[in-house]
């Protein structure tokens, strides 16, 4: 790791332990604060703040996780690409990658969104990408069976789970085109369609 990155993962780590240590340390008092029934006292005013104060802890640690994460995809993915550099199935492997980050970053996009009319040009133009991405990696020739036995039909069911996500985002950006706004059960089922997408690159 270089520095930076060293330096960047100590605070986010420091800062994580530290939030979980507040976080435990604020329950407990909450915890005592309801067994000796200290709300009959003062209208749970005090139990109301501690609860404040978790729920506000709790948005900072799962902000410095978002971090931690997001850095070690950097990171793994970098490695893994230089790990692979002589495997036989790369050009597979980084294909199926780039089309999980894609529709990741996809997700993402529409899940940052405000209003759809006003992004809808931008978000139909990255689902046009998606669908141009998902036809070159599905007309590249499959894995030689002979040589890798069942990777030529883990590769297409692969590309099946990215065409299946394509026709779930077409359906729910025509109905937010028509209503104006995407609705989170739509959200929730590209995110799930999204996790199919990684256990079928996980089974290749």
């Amino acid at each position: 790791l270089s520095s930076d990155d060293q330096k960047y993962f100590k605070e986010n780590v420091a800062g994580l332990n530290e939030t979980m240590t507040k976080i435990k340390d604020t329950y407990k008092s909450l915890d005592d604060y309801l067994k000796a029934e200290d709300w009959k006292d003062d209208k749970s005013v005090k139990g109301k703040k501690l609860i404040d104060s978790i729920y506000s802890m709790s948005k900072a640690y799962y902000k410095y996780d978002e971090n931690l994460l997001a850095k070690l995809e950097v990171i793994g993915d970098d490695a893994e690409r230089i790990i692979l550099k002589t495997h036989p199935l790369k050009e597979y492997i980084f294909a199926m990658k780039d089309d999980r980050k894609a529709v990741g970053d996809f997700n993402k996009l529409i899940m940052d969104t405000k209003n759809f009319k006003a992004d809808e040009a931008k978000i139909k133009s990255a689902y046009a990408a998606l669908e141009a991405q998902n036809k070159k990696h599905t007309e590249m020739d499959a894995p030689d069976a002979t040589k890798f036995p069942s990777k030529d039909g883990s590769f297409s069911r692969f590309n099946e789970s990215f065409k299946e996500y394509l026709i779930e985002a077409k359906k729910t950006l025509r109905d937010a085109s028509a209503t104006g706004k995407l609705t989170e059960s739509e959200i929730e089922d590209l995110i799930r369609k999204h996790e199919y997408m990684r256990t079928t690159y996980n089974y290749f």
